[in-house]
Protein backbone atom coordinates (compact mmCIF):
# COMPACT_ATOMS: atom_id res chain seq x y z
CA UNK A 1 0.00 0.00 0.00
CA UNK A 2 0.90 2.90 -1.05
CA UNK A 3 0.69 6.62 1.07
CA UNK A 4 1.06 9.65 -0.57
CA UNK A 5 2.11 12.58 1.75
CA UNK A 6 2.98 16.21 2.01
CA UNK A 7 3.43 19.10 4.60
CA UNK A 8 2.55 22.60 4.31
CA UNK A 9 4.20 24.88 7.33
CA UNK A 10 4.27 28.40 8.29
CA UNK A 11 6.00 31.09 11.07
CA UNK A 12 5.27 29.83 14.71
CA UNK A 13 2.76 32.35 16.71
CA UNK A 14 4.45 35.93 16.99
CA UNK A 15 4.98 35.44 20.44
CA UNK A 16 7.59 32.20 19.51
CA UNK A 17 9.16 33.93 16.86
CA UNK A 18 9.94 37.38 19.16
CA UNK A 19 11.16 34.97 21.67
CA UNK A 20 13.63 33.06 19.37
CA UNK A 21 14.83 35.73 17.26
CA UNK A 22 18.54 36.71 17.35
CA UNK A 23 19.36 40.25 18.45
CA UNK A 24 20.58 41.38 14.98
CA UNK A 25 22.69 44.33 14.31
CA UNK A 26 23.54 46.49 11.19
CA UNK A 27 26.55 45.73 9.19
CA UNK A 28 29.89 46.90 10.09
CA UNK A 29 30.40 49.96 9.04
CA UNK A 30 27.31 51.85 9.34
CA UNK A 31 26.70 54.41 11.55
CA UNK A 32 23.46 55.85 10.17
CA UNK A 33 20.90 55.36 12.61
CA UNK A 34 18.35 55.22 10.36
CA UNK A 35 20.04 53.02 7.99
CA UNK A 36 21.27 50.47 10.75
CA UNK A 37 17.67 49.82 11.77
CA UNK A 38 16.55 48.93 8.38
CA UNK A 39 19.28 46.73 8.11
CA UNK A 40 17.90 45.20 11.60
CA UNK A 41 14.17 45.14 10.10
CA UNK A 42 15.36 43.30 6.59
CA UNK A 43 17.30 40.56 9.21
CA UNK A 44 14.12 40.36 10.96
CA UNK A 45 12.08 40.07 8.30
CA UNK A 46 14.12 37.43 6.56
CA UNK A 47 14.08 35.74 9.86
CA UNK A 48 10.03 35.39 9.77
CA UNK A 49 10.23 34.50 5.75
CA UNK A 50 12.73 31.70 6.29
CA UNK A 51 10.87 30.61 9.70
CA UNK A 52 8.63 27.77 7.56
CA UNK A 53 11.79 25.87 6.84
CA UNK A 54 13.02 25.54 10.51
CA UNK A 55 11.09 23.22 13.10
CA UNK A 56 12.18 25.61 16.28
CA UNK A 57 10.91 28.32 14.83
CA UNK A 58 7.86 26.90 12.10
CA UNK A 59 4.74 24.95 12.34
CA UNK A 60 2.53 22.07 10.63
CA UNK A 61 -0.81 23.66 9.11
CA UNK A 62 -1.50 20.80 7.37
CA UNK A 63 -0.89 17.11 6.04
CA UNK A 64 -2.27 16.06 2.84
CA UNK A 65 -2.75 12.32 1.40
CA UNK A 66 -3.13 10.48 -1.42
CA UNK A 67 -3.97 6.75 -0.31
CA UNK A 68 -4.09 3.63 -2.61
CA UNK A 69 -7.67 4.14 -3.40
CA UNK A 70 -6.64 7.80 -5.17
CA UNK A 71 -8.75 10.05 -3.28
CA UNK A 72 -7.35 12.91 -1.45
CA UNK A 73 -7.74 13.90 1.62
CA UNK A 74 -6.34 16.75 4.52
CA UNK A 75 -5.71 17.34 8.10
CA UNK A 76 -5.08 21.25 8.38
CA UNK A 77 -5.28 23.37 11.43
CA UNK A 78 -9.18 24.88 12.20
CA UNK A 79 -10.82 25.81 15.19
CA UNK A 80 -11.13 21.89 16.71
CA UNK A 81 -7.76 20.79 14.89
CA UNK A 82 -4.24 21.79 16.14
CA UNK A 83 -1.15 21.52 15.22
CA UNK A 84 -0.20 18.70 17.98
CA UNK A 85 -3.75 16.61 16.65
CA UNK A 86 -2.37 16.65 13.12
CA UNK A 87 0.66 15.26 14.16
CA UNK A 88 -0.85 12.74 16.19
CA UNK A 89 -2.70 11.46 13.46
CA UNK A 90 0.61 11.17 11.05
CA UNK A 91 1.75 9.13 13.99
CA UNK A 92 -1.69 7.13 14.27
CA UNK A 93 -1.66 6.04 10.66
CA UNK A 94 1.56 5.41 10.64
CA UNK A 95 1.66 2.85 13.22
CA UNK A 96 -1.35 1.68 12.22
CA UNK A 97 0.39 0.65 9.12
CA UNK A 98 4.05 -0.16 9.73
CA UNK A 99 3.23 -2.26 13.61
CA UNK A 100 -0.35 -1.99 14.56
CA UNK A 101 -3.68 -4.05 14.10
CA UNK A 102 -3.17 -3.02 10.31
CA UNK A 103 -0.13 -3.89 9.75
CA UNK A 104 0.59 -3.79 5.80
CA UNK A 105 3.83 -5.33 4.89
CA UNK A 106 4.39 -3.56 1.68
CA UNK A 107 2.89 0.22 2.88
CA UNK A 108 5.40 3.04 1.95
CA UNK A 109 4.89 6.79 3.14
CA UNK A 110 6.14 8.50 -0.59
CA UNK A 111 6.70 12.24 -0.61
CA UNK A 112 9.52 14.56 -2.80
CA UNK A 113 12.19 15.41 -0.44
CA UNK A 114 10.68 13.90 2.68
CA UNK A 115 13.69 12.93 3.95
CA UNK A 116 15.57 15.85 3.74
CA UNK A 117 12.57 18.38 4.63
CA UNK A 118 9.09 16.80 5.62
CA UNK A 119 10.00 13.79 8.09
CA UNK A 120 12.57 15.77 9.87
CA UNK A 121 10.31 18.61 10.26
CA UNK A 122 7.32 16.40 12.18
CA UNK A 123 9.28 14.73 13.96
CA UNK A 124 11.40 17.72 15.12
CA UNK A 125 7.38 19.38 15.88
CA UNK A 126 6.42 16.03 17.50
CA UNK A 127 9.22 16.66 20.15
CA UNK A 128 8.45 20.18 20.45
CA UNK A 129 4.87 20.18 21.06
CA UNK A 130 5.20 16.65 22.91
CA UNK A 131 3.56 14.50 21.07
CA UNK A 132 4.89 11.09 20.66
CA UNK A 133 7.01 9.69 17.75
CA UNK A 134 7.11 6.00 17.31
CA UNK A 135 10.48 4.07 18.07
CA UNK A 136 9.72 2.39 14.20
CA UNK A 137 10.48 5.54 12.82
CA UNK A 138 14.47 5.43 13.27
CA UNK A 139 16.15 2.40 12.58
CA UNK A 140 18.69 0.97 15.15
CA UNK A 141 21.21 2.96 13.42
CA UNK A 142 19.60 6.26 13.69
CA UNK A 143 18.52 6.60 10.15
CA UNK A 144 15.00 7.22 9.00
CA UNK A 145 13.01 3.60 8.36
CA UNK A 146 12.92 2.49 4.49
CA UNK A 147 9.25 3.20 4.25
CA UNK A 148 9.77 6.65 3.83
CA UNK A 149 10.12 6.65 0.19
CA UNK A 150 11.61 10.13 -1.27
CA UNK A 151 10.86 10.60 -4.89
CA UNK A 152 13.85 13.15 -4.51
CA UNK A 153 16.13 10.81 -3.23
CA UNK A 154 15.15 8.14 -5.76
CA UNK A 155 15.70 10.55 -8.59
CA UNK A 156 19.54 10.71 -7.07
CA UNK A 157 21.05 7.75 -7.28
CA UNK A 158 23.29 7.91 -4.51
CA UNK A 159 24.46 11.26 -5.77
CA UNK A 160 23.68 14.21 -2.91
CA UNK A 161 24.73 16.61 -5.27
CA UNK A 162 21.91 16.26 -7.66
CA UNK A 163 18.61 17.82 -7.12
CA UNK A 164 15.58 18.33 -9.18
CA UNK A 165 12.04 20.67 -7.78
CA UNK A 166 9.05 18.68 -8.37
CA UNK A 167 7.91 21.19 -10.60
CA UNK A 168 10.78 20.33 -13.30
CA UNK A 169 10.10 16.41 -12.40
CA UNK A 170 6.64 16.83 -13.74
CA UNK A 171 7.77 18.58 -16.80
CA UNK A 172 10.49 15.82 -17.72
CA UNK A 173 7.69 12.84 -16.91
CA UNK A 174 4.98 14.92 -19.00
CA UNK A 175 2.60 14.44 -16.03
CA UNK A 176 0.38 17.22 -15.23
CA UNK A 177 1.95 20.32 -14.31
CA UNK A 178 1.38 22.27 -11.15
CA UNK A 179 -1.18 25.07 -11.52
CA UNK A 180 0.31 28.94 -11.41
CA UNK A 181 -1.87 29.97 -9.22
CA UNK A 182 0.36 29.67 -6.24
CA UNK A 183 3.79 28.43 -5.62
CA UNK A 184 5.33 26.46 -2.87
CA UNK A 185 6.87 29.74 -1.63
CA UNK A 186 3.77 31.42 -1.26
CA UNK A 187 1.75 28.87 0.65
CA UNK A 188 3.09 30.37 4.20
CA UNK A 189 1.71 33.89 3.24
CA UNK A 190 -1.08 32.64 1.84
CA UNK A 191 -2.21 30.32 4.75
CA UNK A 192 -1.77 33.38 7.32
CA UNK A 193 -4.07 35.38 5.12
CA UNK A 194 -6.53 32.92 5.75
CA UNK A 195 -6.67 31.27 1.78
CA UNK A 196 -6.83 28.11 2.99
CA UNK A 197 -8.36 26.24 0.35
CA UNK A 198 -6.33 27.55 -2.03
CA UNK A 199 -3.32 26.04 0.40
CA UNK A 200 -5.12 22.86 0.00
CA UNK A 201 -5.09 22.62 -3.17
CA UNK A 202 -2.03 23.18 -3.65
CA UNK A 203 -1.14 20.20 -1.54
CA UNK A 204 -3.11 18.20 -3.26
CA UNK A 205 -1.70 19.56 -7.01
CA UNK A 206 1.77 18.48 -5.42
CA UNK A 207 0.52 14.74 -4.14
CA UNK A 208 -1.11 14.01 -7.04
CA UNK A 209 2.49 15.05 -9.50
CA UNK A 210 4.19 13.11 -6.70
CA UNK A 211 2.29 10.25 -7.29
CA UNK A 212 2.28 10.03 -11.20
CA UNK A 213 5.80 10.65 -10.79
CA UNK A 214 6.97 8.02 -8.50
CA UNK A 215 4.37 5.71 -10.53
CA UNK A 216 6.66 6.13 -13.65
CA UNK A 217 10.35 5.49 -11.56
CA UNK A 218 10.14 1.87 -10.88
CA UNK A 219 12.09 -0.73 -12.14
CA UNK A 220 10.94 -4.16 -13.14
CA UNK A 221 11.86 -7.58 -11.05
Amino acid sequence: MNIYFDLESCPARPDVLKALMPDFEGRGGTKDPAKIKEQIAAKQQAFIEDAPLHAEIGQVTMIGYIKSDGKFYCDSQSKTLSEANILREFWALWKATTMGTQLVVDAKFIGHYIRGFDVPFLIRRSWILGVPVPYNVLTDRGYLNDKFVDVHATWQLGDKQESISLEMLSKVFGVRQKGKAMSGAEVPAAWLAGKHKECIDHCRDDLEITKAVHEQMQFSP
